[in-house]
């Protein structure tokens, strides 16, 4: 067996380069779309006002990003759950909390 300690960082959306941004940006506008109720909403808005929209559902969901613009999996916990504001990252099957 081989034991190796890695430091992973993930990233806000607003903190991503330009290409990583984008990236994003076309993945979750791309989901987005996949819901016939969001499709409704989005594909009626001008250019500017689907960026806005959709870089809001990002900001607000606190999506985490590796520095390419991949989607971490992670899930933050909120209200009345036992880890209220604690965030974790699930990577190979083991969960790892967001510091």
């Amino acid at each position: 067996m081989k034991i190796i300690n890695i430091k992973l960082e993930l990233f806000t959306y607003n903190e991503l380069n330009k290409e990583a941004k984008e990236k994003a940006f076309n993945e979750h506008f791309d989901f987005l779309i996949g819901f016939a109720s969001e499709e409704q909403k989005i594909v009626h808005l001008t250019e500017k006002q689907q960026k806005k929209y959709i870089e809001e559902s990002i900001n607000i969901n606190e999506y985490l990003f590796f520095n390419n613009g991949n989607l971490a999996s992670c899930t933050t916990y909120t209200e009345e759950h036992p880890k209220k504001e604690i965030t974790e990252f699930k990577f190979l099957n083991k969960v790892y909390e967001v510091l």
